[in-house]
């Protein structure tokens, strides 16, 4: 089995860098949290003062506006006054309003502060003046509306002098909100340098990790399509072996069947030799019965001959008996015949055909203990030849079970390289054809799986990126 630690230590790893994306993504997203806040605060701060420039604006319009229409209005008096003059001459003594008695004093155009219009000015064109007083009645009703009007306008230009002072303090609070907003924002900016800075620093160890995350995946799927090619190699491997081992089984069996052919051949010989080794033991035991019969008639004629020896000593005994008798009664006759000298002759014959008689006895005993010995050297000859050729069997008997054992198994073990040769070569010929095929389908099966990652790895991204 594989060592699963480097994997588990990349899992912590992955699991860590996971862990430090999410926190930095938590962080992020509160630091975006205060941009808005401070956005949105920035909109309401910018918002009133907008607002209260665009009404000053608009007042300040108003405003000319108002003085246009004054103006008009002023101008239109004045031709009025003087069509009256030109028409009522008019008393030395009595001298006409001025525009600046009558009318109040107006802002200038460019929107600065106007100076204020006292009550008596502003209502003296309705009693002191003696031209009005002298005017008809449809010009006092003019005159009063415009009165009215300037009254209005008065205090719409106090209104706006109010307005533009609250306006001027707001500018200012807002000015000095603004400089503290400003000032925080500041704060804030070289603040969020800072975080920017190590946002990039640890962005930049997250691009770090995220490459060796990248190189330990592409590590890891090269690991793992190894593993794959391994284990096809192996699965491959397993059927060549099964198909190998099934092949040898078959060899084996078929080799076992001629090992049982060869040992039923050498059992068959076992028993010819058995029956050759019985044969020849019932030969050996004849042999050595007609053996054991000479060896008894041996003994038969050594007993007849020790008999013969014992007949012939009693018979020599008897013949010496005879022949002591024989001189004593030679001695007696001599002593009693009356003629030594014939007596002597007829002695000396008679000793002389004894002496031959007992030399032939002597020599047929001789002959016959000769014959004898050499009959029983005959006989040891033919026992000790019996025993050397009882040896020579046994010997040719061993030696020819020995030759013949040598050979069948001499015979046994060429059949039986022969045989380990031809299996052994047509097994090593069927694993190379079917590692050569299965070689060849997991080189098709390899370059698809490349094929595939190859693929795989142009249409996804490797991480997901920290904003």
């Amino acid at each position: 089995m594989p060592n699963t630690a480097p994997f588990a230590d990349i899992q912590a790893e992955i699991e860590r860098l996971r862990a430090w994306e999410a926190e930095l993504c938590q962080r992020e997203e509160e630091l975006q949290r205060k941009e808005n806040r401070l956005a949105e605060r920035d909109d309401r701060l910018r918002l009133p003062s907008a607002l209260l420039r665009q009404e000053l604006e608009n007042l300040e319009q108003r405003i000319r506006n108002a003085r246009r229409r004054l103006f008009a209005l002023t101008e239109e008096c004045e031709r009025l006054r003087a069509k009256l003059a030109r028409s009522q001459p008019c008393n030395a003594t009595d001298s006409p309003v001025t525009d600046s008695s009558a009318l109040p004093a107006l802002a200038p155009a460019n929107g600065s502060s106007i100076a204020p219009a006292s009550a008596e000015s502003a209502s003296s064109p309705d009693t002191d003046s003696p031209l009005l007083t002298r005017q008809p009645q449809g010009h006092q009703r003019l005159t009063g509306a415009l009165a009215e009007f300037a009254g209005a306008l008065l205090d719409r230009t106090a209104e706006l002098r109010q307005l533009a002072q609250a306006l001027a303090d707001l500018r200012s609070q807002w000015l000095l909100e603004w400089q503290r907003a400003s000032q925080e924002l500041a704060a804030r900016a070289a603040h969020l340098s800072q975080w920017q800075e190590a946002l990039l620093r640890k962005q930049n160890q997250l691009q770090a990790a995220e490459a060796d995350y990248a190189q330990r995946v592409e590590i890891l799927r090269q690991q793992e399509l190894q593993m794959q090619a391994a284990e096809v190699r192996c699965r491959t491997r397993f059927r060549a072996l099964d198909q190998i081992f099934s092949c040898i089984k078959a060899r084996w069996r078929a080799a076992t069947r001629a090992l049982r052919q060869r040992e039923l051949h050498l059992q068959c010989l076992l028993d010819n030799s058995r029956e050759q080794c019985a044969r020849a033991q019932a030969h050996w035991r004849q042999l050595h019965s007609q053996a054991h019969n000479w060896l008894q008639r041996y003994a038969a004629l050594a007993s007849q001959c020790q008999q013969q020896l014992s007949q012939l000593e009693l018979a020599r005994y008897r013949l010496w008996q005879k022949q002591q008798a024989l001189e004593m009664a030679i001695q007696t006759w001599v002593m009693q015949t009356p003629d030594p000298p014939a007596t002597e002759q007829i002695i000396a014959h008679y000793t002389q055909r004894l002496t031959e008689r007992l030399a032939a006895w002597q020599n047929r005993l001789a002959a016959r203990e000769q014959q004898l010995t050499s009959h029983w050297h005959r006989l040891q000859q033919l026992a000790a030849q019996l025993a050397h050729q009882q040896q020579q069997m046994e010997s040719a008997r061993q030696q020819l079970l020995q030759e013949k054992l040598a050979i069948q198994w001499h015979a046994y073990c060429q059949h039986s390289a022969l045989q380990r040769h031809n299996t052994l070569d047509e097994i090593s010929q069927s694993e190379y054809l079917s590692l050569r095929q299965h070689n060849t389908e997991l080189l098709g099966q390899v370059e698809h799986l490349a094929a595939c990652f190859l693929n795989e790895t142009a249409s996804s991204a490797v991480l997901p990126r920290a904003a």
